[in-house]
C-alpha cells in the first residue's frame, strides 16, 4: 500500500492512513521519502524530461526523478519503477519492460533508485504492462534515450561515490598507521607530525577562557607541552607530558554530515580535477564519522597513466602518499567492489593494499635516521612491521 498509494498520498490525493499496529506500538506507515532518506541522495541524476510529440501533436512529457544511492540500501521497490496517472503500473519495474531488455542492467543498478512518470500512456487491462498506442512508441523512444543519459551518470557517480569512500577509508589507515608506528618509537623528518595540533576548545559561554594550542617550540620545557594564549594552529611531533588523570574533554563538533573530495580522471587533452560532496551515510561501512587525533602525511589518489607500473609513489611538499587509481592492480580491486553485492571481503582487500603502501612509502621516504640504515634494514622495517600491524587487525 506505501507503494502503490504514496504518490497519491503525498499529493492529498487520497486522505487515507495506513496504521501497523503490534502489541506494543502503534506505526503510521507514511509514504517513501526520498529527499530525507539518510542512503539516498537527494541531488538526482540528471534526466531532463523529454516531450512526447509527433507531428505536431503533443503526447505528454516523461519525467525522471532517479536518485542517487548505494549498494547497501534495500528496498522491495529499490529499482525504478513507472508512474501512470499517480499510481505504479503493477509491480513491475522499467527493468522488466521487454522493449527496453538491452537497458535492462542499468535501470536495475544497485545505485539508483526513484521512479518515471508519463501519464500519456496507457496499462493494458491486467495492469502489469503498456498498452498498445501511439504514445507507448513515443515513451520507449524516449526511454531508450534516457537510458543512454543514465549509462553516463551512472558511471560519473560511481566514480564519485568510490573516490569518497576511498577518501574515508584512507583517513582510517591513516590514523591507524601512524599510532602503530609511534608506539614502536619510529620518528619522521617530516614537516607535518604523527601528532596534530588541534583547534580551540569550544567554550559555554561565561566559561574561563582556557584557549590553548600545542607549542612547536623545540627544546626546553616547552617542548610537546601545552601553552596558553597561543593563536596559531601548529604540527609537531608531539612528546607526551606526565600529567595526574583528569576527567576527558568535552566532545568536539561532529564531522560535516558531507564529506569533500577531489577527482582525477584522466582526459585526452591532459587531467580533469574536479571537487564533489556526498553525504557520509552513503559510503560503506555506514559512512564512519572519525575524529582524528593522530596526523601522518597525507593518503591522495591520482590517476597517473604516465607510469602504469607504479601503484604508489611519494610527493615531499606537502608530504603526502599517493595511489594510482589507473594501476592494474587497483583497478581490478575496484571492479569487483563496484560489481559485487557484499563487498566487505574487498573492502577489506582495498584497506590492506592501501596499508601496505601507506607505510612503504613513509618509511622509505621519511624516517629521521634514514642515512643510518641501510635498504635492506629500511626493507626488514617494513616486512616486520606491516605484517605486525595487519595480522593483529
Amino acid at each position: 500500500m506505501q507503494h502503490h498509494f504514496g504518490v497519491e498520498l503525498s499529493e492529498g490525493i487520497f486522505n487515507i492512513k495506513l496504521i501497523l499496529k503490534t502489541k506494543k506500538k502503534e506505526s503510521v506507515v507514511i509514504p517513501k521519502d526520498y529527499d530525507n532518506d539518510p542512503k539516498i541522495d537527494k541531488r538526482k541524476f540528471e534526466i531532463k524530461s523529454i516531450p512526447l510529440n509527433d507531428q505536431g501533436i503533443s503526447y505528454g512529457t516523461v519525467n525522471f526523478y532517479l536518485y542517487k544511492t548505494n549498494k547497501s540500501y534495500n528496498d522491495d521497490f529499490k529499482k525504478p519503477f513507472l508512474i501512470v496517472s499517480g499510481r505504479p503500473l503493477g509491480n513491475s519495474f522499467i527493468s522488466d519492460i521487454p522493449e527496453l531488455e538491452q537497458y535492462s542492467a542499468i535501470w536495475s543498478s544497485h545505485y539508483v533508485t526513484g521512479c518515471v512518470v508519463c501519464n500519456s500512456v496507457k496499462p493494458n487491462q491486467s495492469r502489469i504492462g503498456l498498452d498498445s498506442t501511439p504514445a507507448k512508441t513515443l515513451f520507449l523512444r524516449a526511454m531508450n534515450s534516457a537510458s543512454i543519459d543514465l549509462k553516463r551518470e551512472l558511471s560519473i557517480w560511481k566514480t564519485d561515490l568510490a573516490a569518497a569512500e576511498d577518501k574515508d577509508l584512507g583517513d582510517q589507515v591513516i590514523l591507524k598507521v601512524t599510532k602503530f608506528l609511534q608506539k614502536k618509537g619510529v620518528k619522521f623528518s617530516f614537516r607535518n607530525p604523527i601528532h596534530k595540533g588541534l583547534a580551540n576548545k569550544l567554550n559555554q559561554p561565561g566559561d574561563i577562557n582556557e584557549d590553548e594550542r600545542i607549542s612547536n617550540t623545540p627544546d626546553g620545557n616547552n617542548e610537546g607541552r601545552i601553552v596558553k594564549d597561543g593563536d596559531e594552529l601548529v604540527d609537531i611531533l608531539y612528546k607526551p607530558e606526565i600529567r595526574e588523570p583528569h576527567p576527558p574533554d568535552p566532545p568536539g563538533p561532529e564531522p560535516p554530515e558531507e564529506i569533500e573530495v577531489t577527482i582525477t580522471t584522466p582526459e585526452n587533452d591532459g587531467r580533469k580535477v574536479r571537487t564533489v560532496r556526498i553525504k557520509r551515510s552513503l559510503l560503506s561501512k555506514g559512512g564512519r564519522k572519525i575524529r582524528k587525533s593522530y596526523s601522518g602525511p597525507d593518503l591522495q589518489f591520482d590517476a597517473d597513466e604516465d607510469d602504469l607500473m607504479m601503484l604508489s609513489y611519494f610527493e615531499a611538499d606537502p608530504p603526502r602518499v599517493m595511489i594510482n587509481t589507473v594501476h592494474p592492480a587497483w583497478k581490478k580491486l575496484q571492479k569487483k567492489l563496484t560489481d559485487q553485492t557484499d563487498s566487505k571481503k574487498f573492502t577489506e582487500l582495498k584497506e590492506k593494499l592501501m596499508t601496505e603502501r601507506y607505510m612503504w612509502e613513509v618509511l622509505k621516504n621519511g624516517l629521521e635516521n634514514k642515512k643510518e640504515l641501510t635498504s635492506e634494514q629500511i626493507d626488514n622495517m617494513f616486512w616486520t612491521y606491516f605484517h605486525e600491524l595487519t595480522d593483529i587487525s
